[in-house]
């Protein structure tokens, strides 16, 4: 798999974030990793397909983050500017999430005692499936069309992350259901790599 290039000017200003937050860790025995999922990771592997103007994070430790954290997209008038936050309210407890998602992370990059990591397309669509709004559908949509997911481990790691899930798991089954659809079948795939 292939990391892109560029992610965009608001992933950028994503990680001016990521910078201000290893500040307040530079005291910590151990490194904390900070892994970004949401728009930013969207941006991250789908060469700034959208961008968003919200970081969200989820960390390898419990945080104390302090209120107001934003940095500034930057822009050729600075009056032009917008500005990305970062999101206090993005909680992973509700997310359809796999225990193992540390380990198909990528790193980003280091700040001192913070390490960047992007969660995997194969998790971002994951996670995405549990809202499962009309933007997380264009966003798997799209993961699908730039063949960043495999159809089977999507469906392998969904079925092994809600036998972790607590609560009525219908509505996250028939949303996997649904995106499992969205995969080109076999015969697709054939005539596709036909093609002149």
């Amino acid at each position: 798999m292939n990391t892109p290039t560029k992610a965009g000017p608001h992933f950028d200003a994503s990680l001016n974030i990521l910078k201000q937050i290893a500040k307040t860790v530079e005291n910590c025995h151990s490194t904390v990793h900070a892994y970004i999922a949401g728009g930013q990771a969207m941006a991250f592997w789908c060469n700034g397909f959208r961008m968003s103007l919200d970081l969200d994070v989820i960390f390898s430790h419990k945080m104390l983050v302090e209120q107001g954290l934003h940095a500034f997209v930057a822009a050729e008038n600075p009056l032009d500017a917008q500005r990305v936050d970062f999101d206090y309210n993005f909680n992973d407890t509700f997310s359809l999430i796999h225990s193992d998602y540390p380990k198909r992370a990528t790193f980003v990059q280091s700040y001192g005692k913070l390490t960047a990591h992007i969660i995997s397309p194969v998790d971002l669509a994951l996670m995405k499936i549990s809202r499962f709004s009309e933007r997380d559908r264009n966003d798997i949509k799209e993961l699908v069309r730039e063949g960043l997911i495999d159809r089977d481990e999507l469906k392998d790691l969904a079925n092994d992350a809600l036998n972790d899930y607590v609560g009525n798991t219908e509505v996250l089954r028939t949303s996997l259901d649904i995106v499992l659809t969205w995969f080109p079948s076999a015969e697709q795939k054939k005539c596709h790599r036909l093609r002149p």
